[in-house]
């Protein structure tokens, strides 16, 4: 019933664009409808989070940490910069997604989210403690619901960026965007979903939720192309998701295996 395109890609953990990006820009997938083998377990996913990832720089005045005048501390001048951005988390929480979350949780949909994720100093390295360091870079990662475009939301967080400086005096800081990526949704009410709900539920032997991803995944790179999109995947409560001993089971495996045969073989 079907032409059947299997993509097995390399680079999704690294922004997908030399994989899925490849293949959705050259349009070399002639494609009506796309499963991305990459998600939660726990349900029928018909969405995943928008990601924009970049970096603050913080400068100061590099010098001897014994003899502190004339210096100014770059990683004093974060404490306080990044204290007043964590303000930000909460404009991103209030953010909410018309698809639902994973049932384990109880936040009930998706929602915006802001964290920053990692801290340098040159003195990181080589541990160097007596050097009032002269810059500070800090990373964050950004995710956007499903429903909401990336320019829009970078908009947002470059004028809380401009604000924090006024608000805490602080202007030797940069913004610094290395990724961006829109996510994507497909209305979890048309037939194509309700279709593939039914032979998941027969698949799993499971009554399935349609829910959103709190992740992205490759479908972003589909998302012009005006098509449905799911996802479904081998993750489930016992994963650990990128923590140590991350794992998927044998029996999550031949679940997804039995699903795509089933869409492959039984989908109207």
């Amino acid at each position: 019933k079907w032409n059947i395109a299997l993509a097995i890609v390399p680079d999704e953990e690294v922004g997908g664009k030399y994989g899925a990006g490849y293949l959705a820009r050259k349009n070399l997938l002639k494609i009506d409808a796309l499963l991305v083998a990459d998600s939660s377990s726990m349900g029928l996913v018909v969405g995943a989070s928008g990601i924009i990832h970049g970096k603050i720089k913080i400068k100061g005045v590099q010098g001897h940490a014994g003899y502190i005048i004339g210096t100014e501390n770059a990683l004093h001048k974060a404490i306080s910069f990044l204290n007043a951005l964590r303000e930000f988390i909460t404009i991103r929480s209030v953010k909410q997604s018309v698809l639902k979350n994973p049932p384990q949780l109880n936040i009930p949909n998706l929602w915006g989210r802001f964290t920053l994720t990692w801290i340098k100093t040159p003195n990181s390295q080589d541990e160097i403690y007596n050097m009032v360091p002269g810059e500070v870079t800090v990373g964050f990662d950004m995710r956007l619901i499903p429903e909401e475009e990336v320019e829009d939301a970078l908009k947002e967080l470059l004028a809380y960026f401009e604000m924090t400086k006024h608000k805490t005096g602080i202007h030797d800081v940069e913004l610094e965007i290395v990724k961006k990526v829109n996510g994507w949704m497909t209305n979890p009410n048309s037939k194509f979903v309700n279709e593939a709900l039914k032979l998941l539920e027969e698949t799993t032997g499971r009554k399935m939720p349609v829910m959103g991803m709190l992740g992205g995944n490759d479908g972003s790179w589909f998302r012009e192309k005006n098509i449905p999109i799911i996802s479904f995947g081998v993750w489930d409560e016992k994963s650990k998701i990128h923590g140590v001993n991350e794992s998927a089971s044998l029996k999550r495996i031949q679940e997804l295996k039995k699903f795509i045969i089933k869409l492959a073989t039984e989908m109207e």
